[in-house]
């Protein structure tokens, strides 16, 4: 994202808080912006964030806003999957997109596979925006976790 002037003035206090789906619950995470990655693109200044999801909750929102001091900012909120689509609907237009496709097919298959080993947000699953010869989807219900090979 781009930032303003005066959140960089203070870019040793302000932070990126994110709320980041665990499961049932949720949890808190911070980047402050000093932490943040800069990339020039076209002229212009971004501060790239990140925050750790779980491959079961890449279906899930995750909430973003930058907090300087007392001031807190727009909010945002999205998903892994909505990250995931966007890239897989911009790759005629951007190279890098085109080349990560395969892989960020592959990851939402494997989110999609988490979520119903573990049961979560089943009815959602990541890989719900991928066309249906793209889908792949694993039978856990019988699978017993306690089982080790020897």
């Amino acid at each position: 994202m781009e930032l303003s002037d005066k959140l960089l003035l203070h870019k040793n206090v302000a932070y990126m808080q994110f709320r980041v789906p665990s499961g049932d619950s949720y949890s808190q995470q911070r980047m402050f912006v000093s932490d943040a990655e800069v990339k020039k693109v076209g002229g212009k200044t971004y501060y790239v964030f990140k925050c750790k999801v779980a491959a079961k909750d890449m279906a899930s929102e995750i909430t973003a806003q930058i907090i300087d001091g007392n001031d807190a900012y727009n909010m945002y909120s999205y998903s892994v999957r909505d990250y995931a689509e966007y890239l897989l609907n911009n790759t005629e237009n951007n190279r890098e997109y085109e080349k990560a496709a395969p892989l960020v097919t592959d990851m939402l298959n494997y989110g999609a596979a988490a979520q119903l080993y573990f049961g979560i947000n089943t009815n959602d699953l990541a890989n719900s925006i991928l066309d249906e010869d793209e889908r792949i989807y694993r039978e856990y219900a019988d699978f017993d976790v306690t089982r080790t090979n020897s």
